[in-house]
């Protein structure tokens, strides 16, 4: 014989495993599992064709982080100009970019002051983000390269960045094409 099937446990199994569902993908989507990200910015000059958040941050080869998101500087801070003036700063590219402490870059157990220490020493020691490009695929990304600091200095800013600052180059297509012209 067949027994009749219990509503209030099925019903109650229901109610639980959705609410289960819920509480998870409210946890995992505010990201309570999920490491503290440092972030860094830097600021174009030049054209970032080819350029997409997802791309890539890699320094001598390596994949330290990848970038958020691109924006004009003017649209993220108050630069304030004259409105019938058009400043250079309008034209600045902002690139922000991420990457996680303690991974392929040393940052996990030092403080933020240390941390800007140290950035600050590898800017002067040349540190510079410059647009690169795959070979094969074309793939735009972000490549950090120590340069001449006196061939290519820091781009000139008024606005205090809301994250680390480190300073872009130009990519070694823009170099050569500099050079030709």
């Amino acid at each position: 014989m067949s027994t009749k099937p219990n509503y209030f446990k099925i019903g109650l199994f229901i109610i639980i495993s959705v609410t289960l569902i819920v509480v998870a993908v409210i946890i995992w989507g505010a990201g309570l599992f999920t490491k503290e990200k440092i972030y860094f910015e830097t600021y174009f000059d030049s054209t970032v064709t080819g350029l997409s958040p997802g791309a890539s941050v890699e320094l001598r080869g390596v994949k330290i982080g990848q970038v958020k998101s691109i924006d004009f500087a003017s649209a993220i801070y108050d630069i304030s100009t004259d409105p019938t003036e058009v400043s250079i700063y309008e034209r600045y590219i902002r690139v922000l970019c991420s990457t996680e402490p303690g991974g392929r870059i040393r940052g996990g157990d030092i403080t933020d002051e240390q941390k800007e220490a140290r950035m600050r020493n590898l800017v002067y020691q040349g540190l510079r983000l410059r647009l690169a490009s795959n070979i094969l695929t074309g793939q735009a990304y972000l490549e950090g390269a120590f340069v001449d600091p006196n061939r290519f200095p820091v781009l000139d800013i008024t606005w205090e960045p809301h994250y680390m600052y480190i300073p872009s180059a130009p990519g070694q297509f823009d170099t050569m094409k500099d050079s030709v012209d």
